[in-house]
């Protein structure tokens, strides 16, 4: 196993070998038993940088506002808050809010089930979101310039779209029986600056390991450089080792690499819906009913240069089903985490945690405030995966 530093991106970067690697496995799991953590909601939180990126998992393909009101179309017009379903946004606000994207030409704003969204470029703006079929969709922020109003126009500019491979027994079509489900990707630049790509299967349903794939990707096609060069791995079920069924293998990952040790930073959660425990709609995330319902964990694995691998959780909470982290860092090391939820019917949380601490995340309701200032019902900001701001936020922070 060979882990070589690399050039610093925010949040990974390195030469990180995966072939055969059992992420999650290969080490000492420090915990026996889900070490659950209480947590608070805020009216605001510093801990969120402005201009953090999010994307949504919305599938409707209902008409987008922009074009109803360029059709004058007055039905869809007066059915905003039915027809608007956000895919991309930008949080502008300590307390949550999210700007969705609906101008521009970018696949993105169509694109159905995303699931991840990646910082390609932060001097160019250049992000690559993922669905959970493998689909991905290169786009370019541009933010006009501010007014007396606020925020000037955001906008996605197409760049590409493409598909990453999947093992050749699942699907990357919809409506097929073995569906592939694509919960968790990274992208990073290696050693050398080759831009690369890390995606994984969700796994759960009873299976011990998903697969994870590595390779170089070419974000101007939006498709990996050669399919010979992908690297085949594991990620090890570790809610099972505890005992838990149930819970969905990865539904968030990134990695870090310092000079001595890599560390990949992963989310395993328990969707309780799937299970029969019905959600306390007019309860928020820590309501004994939707405690029951949502259950996740932040999950870390080291594996040092030289020394014995471990495995850990970093913390553990019931009521948010955690499907989106990024990790901020502070003279190269991994500071704070920043965590998503797609609660469902409740809406989402965001919010961050010290990356030592075990437990104690401060949360904001970024669904709820985003539908204060965009008249979206909070069901609609189901949070999917975040990224870094690019050099764009500096036209509003």
């Amino acid at each position: 196993r060979e882990f070589a530093p690399g050039q610093s991106m925010g949040i990974c970067s390195s030469t990180v070998k995966t072939a055969n690697l059992v992420i999650g496995e290969d080490g000492t799991l420090k915990q026996k038993a889900m070490p659950f953590s209480a947590y608070t909601i805020e009216g605001r939180h510093s801990g969120i940088p402005l201009g953090t990126v999010c994307v949504f998992d919305n599938k409707s393909k209902k008409k987008p506002i922009s074009e109803a009101i360029a059709e004058m179309d007055l039905k869809a017009i007066g059915g905003k808050i039915s027809g608007a379903m956000p895919r991309v946004g930008v949080v502008i606000d300590t307390n949550g809010i999210v700007r969705p994207i609906f101008d521009g030409n970018a696949s993105v704003l169509d694109a159905d089930d995303l699931e991840c969204v990646g910082l390609i470029d932060a001097a160019a703006n250049v992000y690559v979101a993922t669905t959970s079929t493998g689909s991905t969709h290169v786009f370019k922020i541009i933010v006009d310039k501010a007014t007396c109003y606020g925020v000037g126009k955001i906008s996605a500019e197409h760049i590409a779209k493409g598909q990453l491979p999947v093992p050749k027994d699942e699907s990357t079509q919809w409506n097929a029986a073995n569906r592939t489900n694509i919960e968790a990707t990274a992208v990073f630049k290696d050693s050398t600056g080759q831009d690369m790509i890390f995606w994984m299967g969700r796994g759960g349903d009873g299976k011990k390991y998903s697969w994870t794939y590595q390779a170089p990707f070419n974000y101007k096609t939006g498709n990996i450089t050669e399919e010979r060069l992908i690297q085949e791995g594991q990620l090890a079920n570790t809610a099972a080792t505890m005992g838990l069924k149930n819970w969905r293998n990865a539904s968030a990952m990134q990695v870090h690499v310092e000079s001595s040790k890599t560390e990949f930073y992963w989310v395993t959660a328990y969707d309780g819906e799937e299970d029969g425990h019905a959600l306390n709609l007019w309860g928020n995330q820590l309501s004994e009913e939707n405690k029951r319902a949502f259950k996740s964990a932040i999950m870390k694995a080291t594996y040092p240069v030289i020394g014995i691998p471990t495995v850990e959780v970093i913390s553990a909470y019931e009521g948010v089903k955690i499907e989106a982290i990024m990790l901020l860092e502070s003279s190269g090391k991994v500071d704070s985490i920043v965590i998503g939820s797609d609660d469902e019917g409740l809406g989402s949380l965001i919010g961050s945690q010290p990356a030592n601490a075990t437990g104690g995340a401060v949360f904001v309701d970024l669904a709820y405030n985003s539908m204060l200032y965009n008249a979206i019902p909070k069901a609609k900001f189901g949070t999917s995966g975040l990224a870094p701001p690019g050099a764009f936020a500096s036209t509003f922070v």
